[in-house]
């Protein structure tokens, strides 16, 4: 896109040579250049120093600017900062040598027209990059390209959702990797951690992250889905039956694996990009993720756990068991809290 961009700009406006430069994607805020035409004039160093000085007086400057140097390479340039929404996203430049024409003001204002386009642009290719590094780590890719496809760039943003979060995470799993060896202890967490993963993808969940031996799982972000609870309870269901046969396999083989617990809470949350430019992720922050985790914490080997509103959406299809209202640390009102033992 940058490369066309430039040529046709090139062309409209008799340049030589164009270019467009991007901040980095480690967003320290160092120049890279992303798209250039006459690659044979960049390679000189001469013009490699000219074109960085001339971005950057565009970007201290914060607007188009224009010159006909008498001496040096340069006969003639324009460079023009691009922002949006106030933040700066790199810098195009045209250049002409000396045999080359002298920009007039009829190039600076085409300049300033496309500009104004290219910039945008830049920006939604960028958000799109972002959105699926981060996302697709998580989510089942075919989500990433649905939310690409329907251009919506602001779930990184964050936004306030209904969801329901799941929690699942071994039982007594500190005795356990102090009885076998450290590789076979990482080998047996990681088929864990996988199946476990697979089963929230395949029903339509999120993976928010691993924590040691937990995993955590978010159904209704990015994606919303009205039956959320449905959904969590369902692959909760069938994360303790793979998780059983799991156990089996290992059995024959003389090897096993601890019991599991899982947590499910159901309501608002806050839910968006959450971290720095170095590490972030797609999470949920809100008193409904706690309140899961405190359910999973509580849970007995095998048990699922689900928090009253969880239990209310999923009521005419489950058969569960009503534990009573429990207190748990962090949550200031007892929660009615139900054992999930089947899902029509």
């Amino acid at each position: 896109m940058l490369q066309s961009v430039l040529y046709e700009l090139t062309q409209s406006i008799s340049s030589e040579m164009g270019y467009i430069m991007l901040y980095n994607a480690g967003g320290e805020q160092e120049l890279e250049l992303r798209a250039v035409t006459a690659d044979g004039k960049i390679a000189t160093a001469a013009y490699q120093e000219n074109i960085q000085q001339i971005s950057r007086t565009a970007l201290n400057q914060g607007k188009m600017i224009y010159a006909n140097p008498e001496e040096g390479e340069i006969h003639s340039y324009i460079a023009a900062p691009l922002i949006l929404n106030e933040k700066i996203i790199g810098v195009i430049g045209m250049v002409n040598s000396h045999k080359g024409e002298t920009f007039t003001e009829e190039d600076r204002n085409m300049m300033h027209a496309i500009t104004s386009q290219v910039d945008t642009a830049i920006f939604e290719r960028l958000e799109q990059r972002r959105m699926r590094t981060i996302l697709q780590r998580s989510v089942d890719p075919k989500v990433v390209d649905y939310l690409l496809q329907q251009a919506n760039l602001n779930v990184l943003y964050g936004e306030r959702v209904n969801l329901s979060v799941l929690f699942a995470d071994l039982r007594g799993s500190t005795a356990w990797a102090e009885q076998i060896p450290p590789e076979e202890f990482v080998s047996i967490l990681n088929q864990f951690l996988g199946k476990m993963t697979d089963i929230i993808l395949e029903f339509g969940g999120t993976l928010d992250k691993f924590v040691g031996d937990q995993v955590i799982g978010l159904f209704g972000t990015p994606v919303q889905m009205d039956d959320h609870a449905y959904r969590a309870a369902s692959a909760a269901l069938k994360m303790q039956a793979v998780h059983h046969d799991l156990q089996v396999e290992l059995q024959n083989h003389g090897q096993s694996v601890p019991d599991m617990g899982i947590g499910i809470s159901s309501g608002e949350a806050i839910a968006g990009e959450i971290g720095h430019s170095i590490r972030s992720e797609f999470t949920a922050l809100g008193n409904i993720v706690n309140l899961g985790s405190r359910l999973c914490s509580a849970a007995e080997a095998k048990q699922i756990l689900i928090s009253g509103p969880t239990y209310e959406m999923i009521a005419p299809f489950a058969q569960v068991d009503f534990l009573g209202e429990l207190s748990f640390k962090g949550i200031i009102h007892p929660c009615k809290t139900y054992a999930v033992l089947g899902i029509q």
